[in-house]
C-alpha cells in the first residue's frame, strides 16, 4: 500500500517538474510517458508500474496506471505548481491479484484522498482488501509515513498470507486497529491491537511443506496488544489453540539491533492431542514458563516446568536442546508418557540432544525409589510385607527413534545390571541383556515366604513388545537351569542339577542325593502351577527316616540306589500338593498327596515303605525346615493285626503238624500190635 501511494505521488511530482509544453499539451504528455515509466521502474523496484495515460492542465491532473499488469490506479485532482501542492482523489482497482507465490481470486478496491505538498501530505482512504473493510489515514513527511491510523475489519487470514507471499497455511478472521504517530526507528511511538478468531490450520499443507503432522482439526485464536516506544516494540499476546495455550507478556523487539526477548507461559491441557506431533502416545497436562531470545538470527528458548513432580529445565538453541531433571517423579513422568508405572522414584540427570532433527544425543540419569508392595502385588501378585528400595544409575545415547543405554540397579536384596538396552520410541519396544547377583538369598525370605541360604547369579534377556518377556539361566545347582517369564506366566527347566544344592538353598534337611531334571509352570498372578521332577542316581542320605526304618525292619535305606525316583506337585497360593515315589531293587518309598501348607511350610504326609516284605507307614509332620517323622498310628494297628494273624496262622500250622505226627505214631503202634497178635496166623 505504501508503494502504491508513493507511486501516485511520484506521478504528481514528475508533472510539477516538467516544462509547460511537456506538462500541459497532449503531445508533451505522450513524450513524457516513456520517461516516467523508466523513472518509476528505477524507483519502485519489485513493483511493475506502467503509466497508461495522463492529462493535465495548469491546475488539474488526471492519470491512469497499471500496476503489476493487473491493478488499475487512478488519480484525479487539483494542484498548484508554484506551491507544489495538490488535492487529489485516487483509487486502486483489481479483479484479482496474481504474482509470484500470490494468487487471490477476489476483487480489490481502494479509494481515498491525498492533500498537501511534496514535503508533507495527508492521505486517507477506505476500501476492500482480502475480504475485509479497510480504513487508514497517515501523513507523508518527506515521503516517510507518520501519524498512521488504520483499521482492518474481518480480513481473511489465508488471503492476507497470500498477499504477504505465503501459502494459505491457515484460515481465520483478522481484525486490526493501529495508532502509530511515529515509525522513526530512533523514536517509535504508537500502539496496535490485533485479534484473530476462528483460526484453523491447513494441516495437509503444513505436513507437506514442513513435515510436521498436526491433528486434523487444529484451531486457534489470537489477541495481541503492541506498544511502540523509542527503538523497541513491546507486545502482550494470548494464543489459545486446540492443542495448547500460549501467554506472552512483555515481549520486547529492538528494531535497531533486531533482537527479541520475551517471557512466556505455556499450558497444554491434554498432551494426547500432541500424539501425532510427538509420534508417541501421551496423556495428562503440561505447564511451563520460560524465555525466548532472538539475536543475529540465533534463536534460544528456555522452559521450566514442575509438571513432572520435580524440576524440569529445558534450553533450546538452533537444532540443539538440553533438559536438566531434578527430583522428577516416575509417577508423573510415566503417566504422561502413557506407560505402566510400578515404581515410585525421583529422577535427576541431564539429557543432551545434539540434533533435534535427527533426534541424536546422550543422557545420564540417577533414580532413587521404591517398588511398593502394592505395586508388586498388582504386577506379580507378590504378597510381601515391605517395600523394596533401590538406587539406579543409567547413561546412554539417543539415535533417531531409539534409546541405547546401560543401567545399574542396586536394591535391598541385590545388584541388577542392564546391558545393551535398546528402547524403540516409535514402537514402544524394549530389548536388553541383564545380570543379577544376590549375595545373600536370605534377603528374599520375606518375598519367597521361605528360608533361603547362599547366593545367586542370573543372566538373561528382557524384551517388551506385545508381551513382557524375561529369560534367564544359572548354574547355581551345578546343572543347566533356565527360566522364561511371559507377562505373568513362568516356565522353568532344570537339567542335571544337584539335589543337595537345592535342598541347602531351600533350608531343607539333606535327605536325598541325586541328579534332578525338572519342569515348572507357574502363574504369578493366580499363584497356581505345577512342578515335575525326575531324579537319577538317587540315594537316601542318613537321617531320622533311615534310622527309624532300620530300627524297625533292619533295612538301611541309605544303602539303596533308587533308579526310579519322581516328584510331582500342584502349586497354589497356600498349598503344595505333592506325590513322590522312589524305587530300588528291594525298597519302595511312596507318598500320595502329601501337603505343604504355606507360608509356614507345615508338613502333612504319609510315607509308605516296602522293604524286605516289611510294609510300614510313617507320619511326616512338622515343617519343611524341621520335619518330624513317626510311625502312623493306623499303620501300627494294621501292622499289629497283620503280625497277630501271621503268628496265629503259624501256631495253627505248627499244631496241625504236631497232630499229624502224633496220628502217624499211633497208627504205627496199632499195626505193630496187630502183627503181634497173630494177624498173619489168621490169614495163613
Amino acid at each position: 500500500m505504501k508503494k502504491i501511494l508513493i507511486t501516485l505521488l511520484i506521478l504528481v511530482a514528475l508533472l510539477f517538474g516538467g516544462g509547460y509544453f511537456l506538462a500541459f499539451t497532449q503531445g508533451g504528455n505522450d513524450i513524457l510517458k516513456p520517461f516516467i515509466n523508466s523513472y518509476l521502474k528505477q524507483k519502485l523496484k519489485g513493483v511493475d508500474v506502467v503509466v497508461d495515460s495522463f492529462t493535465l492542465n495548469p491546475n488539474h491532473i488526471i492519470a491512469n496506471a497499471t500496476i503489476n499488469k493487473i491493478a488499475k490506479a487512478n488519480i484525479d485532482g487539483d494542484f498548484d505548481i508554484s506551491k507544489k501542492s495538490f488535492d487529489a482523489i485516487y483509487s486502486l482497482k483489481a479483479d484479482k491479484i496474481e504474482a509470484k507465490d500470490i494468487k487471490i481470486d477476489e476483487k480489490i478496491y481502494i479509494k481515498g484522498k491525498a492533500v498537501g505538498d511534496l514535503k508533507k501530505a495527508l492521505i486517507f482512504g477506505v476500501g476492500k482488501v482480502a475480504g475485509s473493510d479497510v480504513e487508514y489515514k497517515l501523513d507523508l513527511v518527506d515521503t516517510k509515513p507518520q501519524n498512521i491510523t488504520a483499521k482492518i475489519d474481518r480480513a481473511n487470514l489465508a488471503k492476507l498470507l497470500s498477499l504477504a507471499g505465503q501459502k494459505p497455511y491457515a484460515t481465520g478472521v483478522v481484525n486490526l486497529v493501529a495508532n502509530i504517530p511515529s515509525l522513526d526507528e530512533k523514536n517509535l511511538q504508537g500502539d496496535a491491537k490485533l485479534s484473530l478468531t476462528g483460526g484453523r490450520v491447513n494441516t495437509v499443507l503444513v505436513k507437506k511443506d514442513f513435515k510436521v503432522e498436526l491433528p486434523k482439526n487444529t484451531t486457534f485464536n489470537l489477541n495481541s496488544d503492541a506498544v511502540l516506544s523509542e527503538d523497541s516494540v513491546k507486545v502482550d499476546a494470548k494464543v489459545l489453540t486446540s492443542l495448547a495455550n500460549l501467554f506472552v507478556k512483555g515481549l520486547n523487539y529492538n528494531i535497531k539491533n533486531k533482537s527479541l526477548k520475551t517471557p512466556y507461559k505455556l499450558d497444554v491441557a491434554n498432551l494426547a492431542k500432541l500424539n501425532s506431533l510427538a509420534h508417541m502416545k501421551l496423556r495428562g497436562d503440561f505447564k511451563a514458563n520460560g524465555q525466548v531470545m532472538l539475536k543475529d538470527k540465533n534463536l534460544v528458548a528456555t522452559a521450566d516446568s514442575k509438571s513432572f513432580g520435580g524440576d524440569l529445565a529445558l534450553v533450546y538453541s538452533g537444532d540443539k536442546a538440553v533438559a536438566t531433571l531434578k527430583d522428577v517423579t516416575t509417577k508423573a513422568l510415566f503417566y504422561k508418557l502413557n506407560l505402566d508405572n510400578y515404581t515410585d522414584a525421583k529422577l535427576s540427570g541431564e539429557v543432551n540432544i545434539k540434533s533435534i532433527k535427527n533426534l541424536s544425543g546422550k543422557f545420564n540419569l540417577v533414580a532413587d525409589g521404591i517398588n511398593s508392595k502394592s505395586a508388586l502385588k498388582k504386577m506379580y501378585n507378590f504378597d510381601i510385607d515391605r517395600d523394596i528400595k533401590y538406587h539406579l544409575t543409567s547413561n546412554g545415547t539417543l539415535q533417531k527413534d531409539k534409546i541405547l543405554a546401560v543401567a545399574d540397579l542396586k536394591n535391598s536384596f541385590g545388584d541388577i545390571k542392564l546391558k545393551d538396552v535398546v528402547y524403540n520410541l516409535k514402537a514402544g519396544s524394549l530389548n536388553s541383556l541383564y545380570e543379577v547377583y544376590i549375595d545373600n538369598l536370605a534377603k528374599l525370605n520375606y518375598i519367597a515366604k521361605q528360608k533361603l541360604v547362599g547366593d545367586l547369579k542370573l543372566n538373561g534377556k528382557i524384551t517388551k513388545a506385545k508381551d513382557f518377556i524375561i529369560t534367564g539361566t544359572t548354574n547355581k545347582f551345578s546343572g543347566i537351569e533356565e527360566f522364561k517369564l511371559v507377562n505373568n506366566q513362568l516356565t522353568a527347566t532344570v537339567k542335571s542339577a544337584k539335589l543337595t544344592g537345592i535342598q541347602k538353598t531351600l533350608s531343607y534337611p539333606l535327605m536325598l542325593e541325586a541328579n534332578a531334571n525338572a519342569t515348572l509352570k507357574y502363574d504369578l498372578k493366580s499363584s497356581n502351577g505345577n512342578v515335575n521332577v525326575v531324579m537319577s542316581e538317587a540315594k537316601m542320605l542318613p537321617n531320622k527316616l533311615t534310622k527309624i526304618l532300620k530300627g524297625i525292619g533292619g533295612t538301611d535305606l541309605s544303602a539303596q540306589h533308587y533308579n526310579d525316583t519322581k516328584l510331582d506337585a500342584k502349586l497354589s497360593k497356600n498349598l503344595i500338593d505333592f506325590n513322590f515315589h522312589a524305587i530300588s531293587k528291594s525298597v519302595v518309598l511312596k507318598i500320595n498327596h502329601g501337603k505343604i501348607f504355606q507360608p509356614a511350610g507345615k508338613l502333612d504326609a504319609i510315607l509308605e515303605t516296602k522293604a524286605n516284605k516289611n510294609n510300614l507307614k510313617l507320619k511326616i509332620s512338622g515343617t519343611t525346615s524341621n520335619p518330624k517323622i513317626g510311625l502312623d498310628s493306623s499303620a501300627i494297628r494294621d501292622n499289629l493285626k497283620a503280625k497277630a494273624k501271621e503268628r496265629l496262622k503259624a501256631k495253627i500250622d505248627a499244631k496241625k503238624e504236631e497232630i499229624k505226627e502224633k496220628l502217624k505214631d499211633k497208627v504205627k503202634d496199632k499195626l505193630k500190635d496187630q502183627l503181634k497178635n497173630g494177624l498173619f496166623k489168621k490169614l495163613f
